[in-house]
């Protein structure tokens, strides 16, 4: 059994476009399931991958500072079934931030050069202790942030949600072939 081709993507379709109204949507088309009827199954499919998807979260969260602890955003993913397809989206207004990562970046902007306001930054070393790093002079000097990798509790939650919609599936078919 398997089901394929998930598509992760902003929806722009909100009433105006804007960072509050993305919505990401997942699209998976669900394929190989045999002589099983898939439409019947649909639901327990989008449920248990709104179901993994917060259960990821929720463990990102314990892991990473980034992903948001509310239980706003915990509840915030939903499904619709389209046809053949399983659309998940959030309403959480930044989970685009979650869905692509990006390339190391020159920060110009905190240089002496740039007019800073700032000429001290407070960091955290790798044992926990403050430490403080004066302001780079000219833009030429400027640090490199470090690429972000992309999140992948997203796509973690849907492959939990999947195996577990696929043994509830087996379930049901088991216990209505054993019926008399």
């Amino acid at each position: 059994m398997a089901i394929g081709g998930i598509n992760l993507q902003p929806d722009l379709s909100g009433s105006s476009i804007n960072n509050k109204n993305k919505k990401f949507v997942l699209r998976t088309r669900a394929r190989g399931l045999g002589s099983l009827d898939l439409l019947q199954y649909m639901e327990i499919f989008g449920e248990e991958i709104i179901d993994g998807i917060e259960y990821q979260a929720r463990e990102a969260s314990r892991l990473y500072d980034a992903v948001p602890r509310e239980e706003r955003f915990f509840k915030s993913f939903f499904y619709e079934i389209q046809g053949m397809d399983i659309a998940v989206y959030s309403k959480w207004e930044w989970i685009t931030k979650y869905l692509s990562g990006s390339d190391p970046k020159k920060m110009d902007w905190l240089t002496k050069q740039a007019n800073s306001s700032l000429s001290v930054i407070p960091l955290k070393d790798d044992k926990g202790h403050m430490i403080f790093r004066t302001v780079p002079l000219q833009k030429t000097d400027a640090w490199v942030h470090p690429a972000i990798k992309k999140w992948t509790w997203i796509e973690k939650g849907v492959e939990r949600g999947i195996n577990k919609a696929i043994n509830r599936v087996l379930q049901m078919t088991l216990l209505e072939e054993m019926k008399p």
